[in-house]
């Protein structure tokens, strides 16, 4: 965005096409048939953006569990953490320091693997 001399706000093309795009995605949501298709058919564009998106960051954090396993010797007592968030969701991220820190407290004599 940027000011005119007078204090008015100009707004930039892309700011514009948005407003554009949210206005007409209020208008075919209104429509009772369109409404429900284009809801029915946005899940799986989005899944596949998103599977596209992660799925490099999964396959590598399963190489890097398989990796932990592979290089340890067996002993008997062992503390595995799997299933940690990858994510930025700070309440994920969270729940899993707190999770950490319950092992380390209640399970101190285990060996503390890395998460995994």
């Amino acid at each position: 965005m940027s000011y005119d001399n007078k204090g008015g706000i100009y707004l930039s093309n892309d700011t514009k096409v948005l407003r554009n795009v949210k206005s007409l995605k209020s208008i075919l949501k209104k429509l009772p048939g369109i409404g429900r298709a284009l809801h029915f058919l946005h899940r799986p564009i989005v899944q596949a953006r998103l599977f596209k998106e992660r799925y490099p960051v999964y396959r590598g954090e399963t190489r890097r569990a398989i990796n932990l396993l592979t290089g340890m010797t067996p002993i008997e007592k062992r503390v595995f953490f799997c299933a940690v968030p990858i994510h930025n969701n700070l309440g994920d991220q969270a729940q899993a320091n707190c999770i950490r820190n319950w092992i380390g407290e209640n399970y101190s004599d285990f060996d503390n693997a890395a998460d995994c």
